[in-house]
């Protein structure tokens, strides 16, 4: 099975449960994929 993310919202985090409540109401399945934190001293580089 392959699985791709459709659709990103960036929101408070005082915000996110009410967010993911109203994507429920329609229908809707969502999940926390991460969160912003301070930079460190050295960047983060993905690949």
């Amino acid at each position: 099975m392959v699985f791709s993310i459709g659709l990103v919202l960036v929101t408070a985090r005082e915000t996110s449960a009410e967010l993911m409540a109203m994507l429920a109401e329609l229908g809707e399945t969502a999940c926390v994929i991460g969160e912003v934190i301070p930079r460190g001293e050295k960047p983060v580089v993905l690949r």
